[in-house]
């Protein structure tokens, strides 16, 4: 994927902050906007080098999930149970908008024929149209939390849980 500068800010920045405060509004966890910013950074330059650099597609999603587990046990400290729920609720959320909007988007336009062809593409408005239909689940998630305080599960009672059978370490949280 060819990362341009307009690429960056307006899209990739904008994904990783709605699939990181939407994974972790989903189990009612907010932090202060400093930490969002770090995760983000950390979050974005990884992006970068495993989607540009490195080249890993195919492999991308899970090292990235992987990676955004460790990044909210060590930056929000929690356990390693709710880093991953929340890391995954966020995946869920993220690839379910794109399952669903851009198979509609390459059958109805006929402008591109594969997700290569939009990411790579200069076209403006249809990359914006694409990308941003294909984020319609976090964004409606993220204005739910924001605004409705919504969220799917209590991080108090997915610790008791997951104390009950797992995590034994960390007890004390």
């Amino acid at each position: 994927m060819n990362l341009s500068i307009w690429k960056l800010l307006f899209y990739i920045i904008f994904e990783n902050f709605l699939l990181i405060y939407v994974g972790l509004g989903s189990i009612d966890i907010k932090l202060s906007i400093e930490k969002y910013i770090q995760i983000i950074t950390i979050y974005t330059l990884c992006v970068i080098l495993i989607r540009n650099i490195l080249d890993l597609y195919g492999y991308h999603i899970a090292i990235l999930c992987f990676l955004l587990i460790v990044l909210f046990k060590f930056f929000v400290d929690i356990s390693w149970s709710l880093a991953t729920i929340a890391s995954m609720l966020g995946f869920i959320f993220l690839l379910l908008g794109e399952i669903l909007f851009f198979p509609i988007i390459f059958h109805y336009t006929n402008i591109f024929d594969n997700i290569h062809e939009l990411i790579n593409s200069n076209n403006l408005i249809w990359v914006s149209i694409a990308f941003y239909l294909s984020k319609l689940p976090l964004i409606i998630s993220g204005i739910s939390i924001y605004y409705l305080d919504i969220s799917f599960f209590k991080s108090e009672s997915l610790n008791r849980i997951f104390n009950s059978v797992g995590d034994k370490n960390e007890m004390g949280k």
